[in-house]
């Protein structure tokens, strides 16, 4: 079984997001296999269907992906953090009225939804509009946090994780679908779009520095990868880091709040452990912190934690699919947000071992719960 990138396409290949679609589906924005493939394996049904994604003006328009139930963690200067919620209440069941854009304040623990639908949301620097992107088709939105200003800023043309410049005035974003793929910039508002890099994805902002940006770039005939600074203004760009093999991927590349250090998610195919690594500023190598199956990650505000989702898809726990932080200095794990309680509609025939909340027959591993080393 091959398996695809959910909404990161890789911008070297001329396969197309429908090819993929017959194999696993590329869905909103990480590793998985879908549902409808993995009842197929385990009950036999469907087996050799073939189901066109939904694609609807609002709402949804993405298919979830157990055990995912949140996703796409941002910290805002202010504190709170705004991600993705799948409405996740089954293994193969969702609630419409609860996926959408959450707002949680981790001081209080209380959640907000600001809006239906949306990717890879970010933060502007004053805490009051969020951008992201619409699944599968892949334009960007913006929106003030009460829901209103809703603004979109670039066609369904495969754009993703949107990042705001430290003033607020500009937008960066990562193109994955179709030709002219990497990394372009814009005003905040849309107008004066442009590549700034070609072949690169998972863009930041350098708080300090406004005209550099992060990313992470394919090597030429995909030896590996670069993570790389790029200055806004030319394009050309100097290596931070390299990996030296295919299989190693650099993902999700954050500077710090004083821009110090660099935190990056690293998928195993390499010596090292997957996980999430700090490259300090000046240093030839980075630094494990959270070794582990991971996915995102973030800085808080006084950049002593880090959020991110604990994903395994191999580990049926609740703990799983969700967003948790680390401490930077002792590593201490804390979970931040939690699944929604099991609604599993039992005449839909969905096997007892897959159903969120249910006693496994699958047992859950010590050594891949998350934030373990």
């Amino acid at each position: 079984m091959r398996i695809g990138y959910r909404g990161e396409v890789d911008v070297r290949s001329s396969q197309t997001p429908r090819d993929r679609e017959a194999v696993v589906r590329v869905t909103g924005g990480r590793l998985g296999v879908s549902v409808a493939m993995l009842l197929c394996v385990v009950i036999g049904s469907g087996c050799g269907e073939s189901s066109k994604p939904v694609e609807p003006d609002t709402g949804l328009g993405w298919e979830h992906t157990y055990p995912n139930a949140q996703d796409g963690p941002d910290w805002s200067r202010q504190g709170e953090i705004v991600y993705e919620d799948n409405g996740l209440v089954c293994v193969d069941q969702i609630d419409t009225s609860k996926a959408g854009l959450w707002v949680l304040d981790p001081a209080t623990s209380i959640t907000r939804r600001v809006s239906s639908f949306g990717v890879t949301p970010s933060w502007s620097p004053d805490g009051q509009h969020i951008a992201f992107a619409t699944p599968w088709s892949g334009s960007i939105f913006t929106m003030a946090i009460d829901g209103s200003e809703l603004r979109q800023i670039t066609p369904a043309e495969g754009n993703f994780s949107p990042r705001w410049s430290p003033d607020g005035s500009q937008l960066c974003w990562a193109k994955r679908i179709g030709a002219g793929g990497g990394v372009y910039v814009a005003d905040s508002d849309g107008n004066s779009p442009r590549l700034v890099l070609p072949g690169a994805d998972f863009p930041d902002w350098n708080p300090v520095a406004p005209d550099t940006l992060l990313c992470a770039k394919w090597e030429p005939e995909g030896k590996g990868q670069y993570l790389v600074g790029v200055s806004v203004t030319t394009g050309g760009y100097r290596t931070l880091l390299r990996t030296f093999r295919p299989t190693e991927r650099i993902r999700y590349p954050r500077y710090a709040p004083d821009a110090k250090s660099i935190a990056f998610v690293s998928l195993s195919g390499g010596p090292d452990p997957a996980g999430i690594y700090l490259l300090a500023s000046g240093a030839f190598a980075p630094l494990a912190l959270l070794p582990g199956h991971v996915e995102d990650c973030c800085w808080s505000p006084g950049g002593d934690k880090i959020a991110y989702l604990a994903w395994d898809p191999l580990v049926f726990a609740k703990e799983n699919g969700t967003i948790w932080s680390v401490d930077v200095t002792d590593r201490n794990v804390e979970q931040l947000t939690h699944w929604w309680p099991s609604e599993c509609d039992t005449a839909r025939g969905s096997p007892a071992f897959l159903r969120a909340g249910a006693t496994h027959t699958v047992p859950v591993r010590s050594d891949r719960l998350p934030g373990s080393n």
